[in-house]
């Protein structure tokens, strides 16, 4: 169901000085989802770091994958703190606590080399990681999986000027489940360095869809019930200066309320759509 951008504040603009009341000052967002759409979408997490030489390649791999499975996949970089090829110098410091937590959840270590990946944070034994040779079989192996429970991120509203995003998620499963609900924000083409395959420094490397944060700071999000009606969940955030609005997307997660695996996802991309 689309949605015609408006701006709520634009009659009190063209009346004169008029004071605005603060929930009057958000944009809202068009929608470029269907409602409820069938598809299973699933979540390739890539653990990287800009310290890693062989990441370029596989942040390569990840977007080609993206393109075959445009309307199954969303990628997600993550930079967890706790493994040497993401520590160095602040200014790279692309790190945020949920990616260490879903990192050390997976069993990562300080030895786990990168690149490294996983789907849906899928457990499957005793590595849980795969080498982004092996990214396309194991997406070709889920790809044919369905899901019962179905998620969209139904409206975003934006106040630019002070950098609030207010979010509404619906979500339902075809028989009642407890599950997890989280909210990401990911920034993509992150312009700083990076070490690449040559042994060279690439100081104008963009970094590609890097998780900054869940919204609501606990990474596995909040305790949901979802039943065959469908509910809608709100969360907001306010994005800090150094992000690039325009390039930030939203990811809604349904995760298993125990194993905490990914069971279905949606994206929500503003990048078009601020002026």
């Amino acid at each position: 169901m689309k949605k015609a951008i408006h701006i709520l504040f634009l009659a009190a603009m063209l009346c004169g000085c008029e004071v605005i009341g603060e929930q009057d000052r958000f944009i809202e967002l068009p929608m470029d989802s269907s409602w409820f759409t069938n598809t299973r979408m699933h979540v390739l997490v890539e653990f990287t770091g800009f310290r890693c030489v062989n990441c370029p390649t596989a942040a390569e791999k990840a977007q080609e994958l993206s393109d075959i499975y445009t309307d199954k996949l969303i990628v997600v970089a993550m930079h967890p703190q706790s493994n040497p090829f993401t520590q160095g110098a602040k200014k790279y410091d692309y790190t945020c606590p949920e990616a260490d937590s879903y990192f050390q959840y997976l069993g990562g270590t300080s030895q786990t080399a990168f690149p490294a990946g996983n789907i849906n944070l899928r457990k499957t034994g005793d590595n849980n990681f795969c080498d982004y040779q092996e990214w396309a079989t194991k997406l070709s192996e889920v790809s044919h999986e369905s899901s019962n429970l179905h998620v969209l991120i139904n409206d975003v509203q934006l106040d630019p000027t002070r950098r609030k995003v207010q979010i509404t998620v619906d979500a339902y499963a075809e028989k009642e489940t407890d599950c997890r609900l989280a909210i990401w924000v990911v920034e993509d083409s992150i312009l700083g360095a990076q070490a690449m395959p040559d042994g060279s420094n690439n100081m104008a490397y963009y970094h590609r869809h890097v998780l900054r944060q869940t919204i609501g700071g606990d990474p596995w999000g909040m305790h949901v019930q979802l039943t065959p009606q469908s509910q809608s969940f709100q969360q907001g955030t306010t994005l800090p200066e150094e992000w690039n609005m325009a390039h930030c997307h939203l990811v809604a997660v349904l995760m298993d309320e125990q194993d905490k695996q990914i069971l279905n996802a949606a994206e929500y991309s503003i990048n078009n759509t601020i002026q």
